[in-house]
């Protein structure tokens, strides 16, 4: 399983050393255009995710892999949706509807997942993702033979880690990343602290934050938890292999609408168990055993025609 970072302007992957059993960095390549300023463009878009991987593909094998790929949400939107309706239907319609009204016109050029916690059931968490970005990045990942089993925001790996009292932080070139999920939703901050322009904004969210020194974010502590990359691709491994909800475009996992439909939790792919194999042996055994009676059988029909 390659486990890939997709930001803004860079790709990042990692793979698990069987043999020490841990994470490590295989490479990273700066894309020739930021994906930000190509996503309306799908021919140059795919240019350039084409390129990125053309080069990792020089240094790492991609052919016949696995790949779990996370997107940076600076490249997503987000939306809150406020509803009491318990039936997946009609608050499938609710969601729709005011995406509908949100993107105008836009509205079809976006998928968007949907999900609900149990610390805030009324406020439904909305993320969308252009649909050019999310079909190039699954062509030109399937062009170099890699089978994509999640596309996942940045934000809900984090948040898979993180109390309601916590907020999770991501550097992103000169911007920080700042996400929580508390009583009242999902919230999304944006700290910039160098060049003139010193700003701190919100994104999204019904929550509010007062700004925060960049002394704050640089270390983690007990209320603000700064991840890396590496952080994120091992959280994001560990819910893999629980097969725990999270927010997917691929393989949906937990109480989730995709673009209107509706999916229940269920289990995507896991790590083989040693009881699969067992069943697999024996089975085996079975199989082996009646070919050898037929072959026994067709040999004494054979033997007395003679």
């Amino acid at each position: 399983m390659l486990y890939f970072i997709v930001h803004n302007n860079t790709l990042v992957v990692f793979k698990r050393n069987l043999e020490e059993d841990k994470l490590i960095l295989q490479s990273k390549v700066k894309f020739h255009h930021s994906l930000s300023s190509t996503i309306y463009d799908p021919k140059l878009l795919s240019n350039v995710i084409a390129q990125s991987l053309d080069e990792l593909n020089e240094k790492i094998v991609l052919e016949n892999q696995e790949a779990s790929i996370v997107i940076n949400d600076e490249l997503l939107s987000h939306s809150l949706v406020i509803s009491s309706e318990k039936d997946d239907i009609k608050l499938a319609e609710k969601i729709k509807n005011e995406l509908q009204i949100k993107w105008k016109d836009l509205f079809s050029n976006y998928l968007y997942a949907a999900e609900s916690r149990k610390s805030s059931k009324k406020f439904i968490h909305v993320v969308e993702i252009n649909h050019y970005l999310k079909e190039k990045i699954k062509l030109n990942f399937n062009n170099f033979g890699i089978d994509i089993k999640a596309l996942v925001p940045l934000s809900s790996v984090i948040l898979a880690h993180t109390k309601t009292t916590q907020y999770g932080v991501v550097k992103s070139l000169k911007n920080y990343l700042i996400f929580n999920y508390a009583r009242k939703g999902f919230s999304f901050f944006k700290a910039t602290y160098g060049g003139r322009k010193k700003t701190f904004n919100k994104i999204i969210g019904l929550n509010d934050l007062q700004k925060i020194s960049e002394g704050t974010l640089k270390k983690s502590n007990s209320k603000y938890l700064l991840f890396s990359d590496l952080d994120v691709v091992k959280i994001l491994s560990q819910l893999i292999d629980a097969s725990s909800p999270i927010l997917n475009f691929i393989n949906p996992v937990g109480i989730q609408i995709i673009d209107g439909s509706a999916y229940k939790r269920k289990r995507t792919f896991t790590k083989q168990k040693k009881e699969t194999n067992f069943f697999n042996y024996l089975r085996n055994i079975v199989a082996a055993f009646l070919t050898l009676i037929l072959v026994v059988f067709f040999f004494g029909l054979s033997t007395k025609q003679i």
